[in-house]
């Protein structure tokens, strides 16, 4: 099973239709589950924040539910996909998915609720809750290393991600979003 996910910077990528096509034929012989990017509805978020002063624990609620936003997009663009919902839908058959995150996940426990944890982490996450599932991190810039702690420092990934990614590691490739051709077996293994 493959857990795919796709950055919100895909948002105005004009090869964004590519990739739903892409992985909606993948996913013909193995279950996908796209976890969504929050892309511009998570920038939205972002500005509300600054300009109402809200804690970071609503803003990490209102940015799962812009990773919902760009999921329904996803849903709408991607005919015969279907919604997954954790922790409500057990592992799917084969087939396209996406991950329409709710307010359950802010009962997770082990999910920190603030802007380290973006979708990159929570789409690790859900990987990790998968048993023999790979992740796919579908980005708008190449990886210009191989080492997740790396990524991190530089901002390519969020903070949480080599913390969670040492509690149970999973094999994660990184995709340059412009060679969508690559998908599923040609990406940039990270460690």
């Amino acid at each position: 099973m493959h857990i795919v996910k796709l950055g919100g910077s895909l948002f105005t990528s004009p090869r964004l239709h590519i990739w739903m096509q892409s992985l909606q034929h993948a996913a013909v012989q193995t279950p996908i589950i796209v976890v969504p990017g929050g892309g511009p509805f998570a920038d939205t978020v972002r500005v509300a924040q600054q300009k109402h002063t809200f804690d970071d624990e609503t803003a990490h609620h209102m940015a799962l539910l812009a990773m919902k936003q760009f999921g329904l997009i996803l849903l709408a663009l991607s005919p015969g996909a279907r919604s997954y919902q954790h922790p409500e839908s057990h592992r799917p058959e084969a087939g396209l998915h996406i991950w329409l995150p709710d307010s359950s996940v802010m009962d997770v426990s082990e999910i920190p609720r603030h802007w380290q944890m973006t979708s990159d982490s929570l789409a690790l996450w859900l990987a990790q809750q998968h048993s023999h599932s790979r992740l796919a991190l579908i980005k708008s810039i190449e990886a210009h290393s191989h080492r997740i702690q790396v990524l991190s420092e530089s901002g390519c990934i969020d903070g949480c991600f080599p913390v969670l990614y040492q509690t149970a590691p999973v094999e994660v490739h990184w995709f340059y979003e412009q060679r969508p051709s690559l998908f599923p077996q040609h990406g940039h293994q990270l460690c």
